[in-house]
């Protein structure tokens, strides 16, 4: 099923770690987001960047570990 609602906070939060981790790997990153697509990803990504959410929450990310990252993609992701 496809999600068309609001973006949470926690799902801001995933996008830009996992963002920062694997760069622009949209549809990695949204198999992480359930419901969302890669496009939805991309688009919402961009619409955070305008708002400068990635430098505010980048001290958030350095103290707190996100739960939800499958640590198998992450594996593959980086290795790739």
């Amino acid at each position: 099923t496809i999600r068309k609602g609001d973006w949470t906070e926690e799902e801001d939060m995933l996008i830009v770690s996992l963002q920062r981790q694997w760069g622009n790997r949209w549809s990695s990153i949204a198999e992480n987001l359930p419901g969302r697509s890669e496009n939805a990803v991309k688009i919402h990504w961009k619409t955070l960047c305008r708002r400068g959410v990635p430098e505010a929450y980048a001290k958030k990310l350095e103290s707190a570990a996100l739960p939800g990252v499958k640590s198998e993609q992450a594996a593959q992701v980086t290795q790739a």
